[in-house]
């Protein structure tokens, strides 16, 4: 896994963001990803993420030196990231950081990671500034979850979220360890999307809506 990658995602994570590394994907295929902007965005809306980040990233050598056997190294990286649902880049960075070493392997990889972590800084700022832009100019339902620990089951509830007509977007708000708050994109009020969710099938789970108002919802997943 690429050095700028890890520094990125841990400062994702930091953010309150739930990561699907490339990782996830590359291992089971068995083979390394080289994916169009389409085919990152398709992958990622079936894995029911949010947003999906590409980018490129490489360290160079510089020609400074030290003691002769010290030498600098620039890492850069380049990223985008995209909304699943409509496709719509929402953050673009490029960023670079030097490191300085004798092993040139090591240095190199550091470089990256300094870079990756600050691209992971501005992709956090870019992109909650445009899900609060997006929140503001379109009406919304607040949902709280709870039973969000079985992983399974809230991804299987974000994708039936999104085939309920009116729905133009799932947004994660906050991340507990069982609980999340999403803010769905809908042009109707909380009691219809409640009676939308209830008029549904789920699989391994069903849910007790114990909160409903125009504005917002509660909703537990109880396992079968």
């Amino acid at each position: 896994v690429p050095s700028s990658e890890l520094g990125m995602a841990d400062v994702l994570r930091a953010k309150g963001f739930t990561l699907v590394t490339r990782g996830n994907l590359v291992e089971p295929l068995n083979h390394e990803l080289n994916l169009s902007v389409e085919d990152a965005i398709t992958i990622g809306r079936h894995l029911a993420a949010d947003v999906v980040i590409v980018g490129v990233s490489q360290a160079l050598t510089s020609s400074n030196v030290m003691s002769g056997t010290i030498k600098s190294y620039k890492g850069s990286v380049a990223a985008k990231a995209y909304r699943t649902d409509t496709g719509e880049m929402m953050a673009s960075v490029v960023r670079a950081a030097v490191a300085a070493g004798e092993d040139a392997t090591q240095t190199g990889r550091e470089a990256l990671s300094n870079a990756g972590a600050l691209t992971g800084e501005d992709l956090a700022k870019q992109i909650m500034a445009a899900r609060q832009k997006a929140a503001s100019t379109v009406p919304s339902v607040e949902i709280e979850v709870i039973g969000t620990g079985a992983l399974k089951n809230f991804v299987s509830f974000r994708k039936m979220l999104g085939t309920i007509p009116g729905v133009s977007g799932i947004n994660i708000k906050e991340i507990k360890p069982n609980e999340s708050i999403i803010v769905v994109e809908y042009n109707d009020s909380g009691e219809t999307l409640a009676e939308e969710l209830m008029l549904k099938t789920y699989d391994s789970f069903g849910i007790d809506i114990y909160e409903v108002s125009p504005k917002r919802l509660g909703i537990e997943l109880i396992s079968n």
